[in-house]
């Protein structure tokens, strides 16, 4: 923001910011806002955008997604990876996911301890939590996931 445009430091974080933009501006999810902007909550529709998903989406991460989405089994958590491969989201670790305890997670993600649960597998959401994984569901909207998992 440009509220001490004067400020000796303003030129060279100016600078900055341009630099990055420069960069940046070719990622699909970019956004470039403001702190001023998000205090004043004008970016909430970048929030709420959605994605349809059928069955013939493309799907970012190609033949690594198609094969997790091959590996599930029931029709809610394959139409959820499609959702995560069109938000470009990184391909899950593990599908059908079995730990030391023998507990299962149908997707897992070991780097940010993130895991999807099945309805059947949702009675054992406490072993993962303890175990410091966050659970990722399909009523979640895009911008949570995607803070979770990129």
């Amino acid at each position: 923001d440009d509220t001490q445009p004067e400020a000796k430091e303003f030129q060279r974080n100016w600078n900055g910011y341009l630099d990055l933009f420069n960069i940046m501006q070719f990622f699909d999810r970019f956004r470039a806002v403001t702190e001023l902007g998000l205090l004043n909550g004008k970016y909430e529709l970048l929030t709420s955008v959605t994605h349809d998903v059928t069955d013939e989406a493309v799907v970012p991460h190609g033949d690594e997604w198609e094969e997790i989405i091959e590996l599930l089994f029931d029709d809610e958590s394959k139409e959820f990876a499609k959702r995560l491969a069109s938000l470009g989201v990184p391909v899950p670790d593990d599908a059908g996911f079995e730990d030391e305890d023998e507990i299962m997670a149908e997707l897992v993600w070991f780097g940010p301890k993130v895991c999807y649960l099945i309805e059947e597998q949702t009675e054992d959401a406490d072993h993962f939590i303890e175990r410091r994984y966050r659970i990722i569901d399909s009523s979640m909207d895009d911008a949570t996931i995607l803070e979770m998992l990129c």
